[in-house]
């Protein structure tokens, strides 16, 4: 036995297993945490994310069919992962194109939040409702793989989650109640 694969073996890992009612498993973490409290956070912050993304999926509904708004919801879930790489473009495209960009960055769900990576974010969180809660906070480092992520980021991450689902539930449910189901 190598002395690096001796170390490894003395620290223990936690993950987490999502299981079925039956007992089957039907999702895994990607990687393992060092502490129960991280493990804890990336679970706590993945439940945020795909309330957001069952909230966006819930107002196509409204107004779609069936397939359409499970497609609306790939492409919300997918360009929301992808917010800072679409400002980024927003600001290099400039004129009207940039302008279009950076509304619907501004409309579209920050899932990105919800990845901390070791990378350090900014004050501004890249929702209206968040970043009017986030402008005057300097920049947070963040990661799931130490102690960076503290109980500030993660109550502004719940809350501009939890905002940002009413929000969208709220205009959906207006536009259920307009809905002629004959």
């Amino acid at each position: 036995m190598v002395a690096d694969e001796a170390d490894d073996e003395s620290h223990e890992c936690i993950s987490w297993l999502l299981v079925s009612s039956n007992n089957r498993p039907l999702g895994k973490a990607a990687a393992t945490y060092p502490s129960s409290e991280a493990c804890r956070e990336d679970v706590h912050r993945l439940r945020e994310q795909y309330g957001r993304v069952t909230s966006v999926a819930t107002l196509f509904s409204a107004f779609s069919s069936p397939f359409l708004s499970g497609i609306f919801a790939l492409g919300v879930f997918v360009v929301g992962r992808t917010i800072p790489d679409v400002r980024a473009l927003a600001e290099r495209a400039g004129g009207l194109p940039g302008r279009a960009l950076a509304a619907a960055c501004a409309v579209l769900p920050n899932l990105h939040l919800f990845y901390p990576s070791g990378a350090v974010i900014g004050g501004d969180f890249g929702g209206s409702l968040a970043g009017a809660v986030t402008a005057s906070s300097a920049a947070m480092p963040v990661s799931v793989h130490g102690a960076f992520v503290g109980a500030r980021y993660l109550g502004l991450a719940t809350g501009y989650a939890l905002g940002y689902s009413a929000l969208v539930l709220g205009l959906a449910m207006l536009i259920f109640r307009r809905r002629d189901f004959v």
